[in-house]
């Protein structure tokens, strides 16, 4: 799905095949971060905010781990569906 910026959505197409073989290899902490990250990005239509402290509590991450996660799938999102760096 290509994201224009500014563009809010209520819901978005996800096939479970696409996104199985493309995440297969995210823990299940990875699965949570990815999904509320993908969620934020296409219910605003905005891009993720660069502050990984906002996007800490987009996801609700309060353990290191927790946190390890979010920022290992906020890269990840931000490299393909945004062209950012982060």
């Amino acid at each position: 799905m290509q994201l224009t910026q500014g563009c809010e959505v209520n819901y978005y197409r996800r096939f479970p095949g696409d996104y199985a073989r493309d995440t297969k290899h995210l823990s299940m902490l990875q699965h949570g971060a990815y999904c509320l990250l993908l969620d934020t990005l296409y219910s605003t239509g905005k891009p993720l905010p660069k502050d990984i402290v906002i996007l800490y509590r987009i996801c609700g991450a309060s353990t290191k781990r927790e946190r390890n996660a979010v920022k290992k799938c906020a890269v990840r999102i931000l490299l393909e569906k945004t062209h950012w760096v982060f």
